[in-house]
């Protein structure tokens, strides 16, 4: 099984005192849940217990991670947060984000989860690294990276520069069997769907053939499945009528919206 096979690895690997290791995956592979197996077995082995940091580079995505993993709020950053990074303005009227910390936070930690890591952005990957580097002079740390090497890209930059450091000097598992239920939500046999299609180059591939006009479908009255919104007045329209059901019930994850692509 992938998730033992990667629970097994990463126990190697901090008995071989490696500082990171990666679970890559699609959402619904189980990656949160296999990091938190991975950090009850290398529990009994830390000298300093089960002290476990997540962090997410938005407080979008750390929201799902806090969910998924049940951890408190005090355990759980935005890396800017855990950066203390602070928007200032420079003589320019250029907007920099300026840390001010003023003591090191990852020393509390035995372990930390870090997600969605290909959407960190080269400053924050470099002050996160050197927070790593600096905690390691004086205590061992194990972090655990996940995320999607064929999703989010740091916005501006050609490649993910946390992706980049991990191939090199980490071990990457890769989850690809859906481990969440599919039943009741239509966007995650899409996205897989879709995923494959760019990792194996179907220049051909139309989610419309692979999954039908699924607005028709509906769950108490309401229409569910997959939209394929052709013009920009449609799409608006929509995504507005969506997300004001989606405020209305609080429910926050009644709709995620999978793509967007410009004419250009």
């Amino acid at each position: 099984e992938q998730q033992q096979q990667a629970l097994e690895l990463a126990v190697k690997d901090y008995q071989s005192n490696k500082t990171f290791f990666s679970i890559m995956g699609a959402g619904g592979t189980g990656k949160t849940y296999c990091a938190a197996s991975i950090i009850e077995a290398l529990t009994p082995l830390s000298k300093n217990g089960k002290n476990v940091l997540y962090l997410a580079p938005t407080n979008g995505a750390l929201d799902v991670l806090k969910e998924s993993s049940s951890c408190g709020e005090k355990d759980a950053r935005t890396l800017h947060g855990l950066l203390e990074k602070r928007p200032q303005y420079n003589k320019k009227g250029k907007k920099e984000f300026l840390g001010m910390r003023e003591k090191n936070p990852l020393l509390d930690y035995s372990f930390v989860v870090v997600d969605e890591v290909s959407m960190v952005n080269t400053d924050i990957y470099n002050d996160f690294l050197a927070l790593v580097k600096e905690t390691l002079e004086r205590r061992k740390i194990f972090v655990i990276a996940l995320g999607e090497e064929h999703q989010h890209r740091p916005i501006k930059e050609k490649s993910s520069p946390f992706i980049d450091y991990l191939k090199i000097n980490a071990t990457i598992c890769t989850l690809t069997i859906l481990m969440r239920q599919t039943g009741d939500n239509p966007i995650i046999p899409v996205i897989t769907e879709s995923r494959n299609a760019v990792i194996k180059q179907r220049k051909s591939y139309d989610p419309r053939m692979s999954f039908g006009a699924t607005d028709t479908n509906e769950v108490n009255g309401e229409k569910v499945g997959l939209w394929v919104l052709e013009d920009q007045s449609s799409t608006l329209k929509q995504l507005a009528n969506a997300y004001s059901k989606m405020f209305q019930t609080k429910n926050w994850n009644l709709i995620k919206c999978i793509c967007w692509k410009n004419d250009s």
